[in-house]
Order: structure tokens, then sequence, then C-alpha cells
């Protein structure tokens, strides 16, 4: 699994990140294939996508999404975030889509 921070800084004071991981999910034979599907994950939750195909909330608790490419399958979320003095976390519905979701910060 592979982990790519990517931060951002906002008005000098916030920082954030997206949190990306991959999964190794070729479709190499069988109905999926054959129905166009090229990625198959181990999270029954999340199953079959074609190339391409991006899935968000594929877990009710996870803001987040999952894309396939070319039986790779990326998996982005909020990841953490930091705050100074003065500032505070404005909690999001997990129902929304991703990245609506994430927590975010507000300052003074």
């Amino acid at each position: 699994m592979l982990i790519i921070p990517l931060v951002c800084l906002i008005f000098s004071t916030v920082c954030c990140s997206v949190e990306i991981s991959t999964e190794k999910a070729p479709i190499t034979t069988g109905l999926f294939l054959h129905m166009g599907y090229s990625c198959e994950s181990a999270n029954p939750n999340l199953g079959a996508l074609r190339d391409g195909e991006v899935r968000k909330r594929y877990e009710h608790y996870i803001c987040g999404q999952a894309t396939c490419r070319q039986g790779e399958i990326f998996y982005e979320t909020c990841g953490t975030i930091a705050k100074e003095n003065d500032c505070a976390a404005r909690y999001k519905h997990y129902y929304n889509p991703y990245p609506e979701c994430c927590t975010s910060v507000e300052c003074n």
C-alpha cells in the first residue's frame, strides 16, 4: 500500500492533507472481465469497477472515494488537519459526497 500526503496551506494557518493509497486489483478472467470491469476490490462493499470509474462514499463511515485505473484502485480520503490558535474544527456530515464530507478548519 502506498500513501502519498498532498499538503495545502489555507490562509497560512491551516494545514490539511489528502491521503492516497492504492490496491492492486486487476481482473484477468471471468464474468467481470467479460462485462468490461478492470478492477475488483478485496472490499466487498466496493466490489468491481470499470476503468476510470469513481465511487464516492463506498463505506458509510469513510469520507473518501475510490477510482479504478488499469487494474489498480486509488483511494482518496480527507487525511489529517492541523490548526493554530483561534481556529476551530467544523465537522461535516459523512453523508455528503467526497470531499464535501471532510472536516474543515475556520479561523477568526
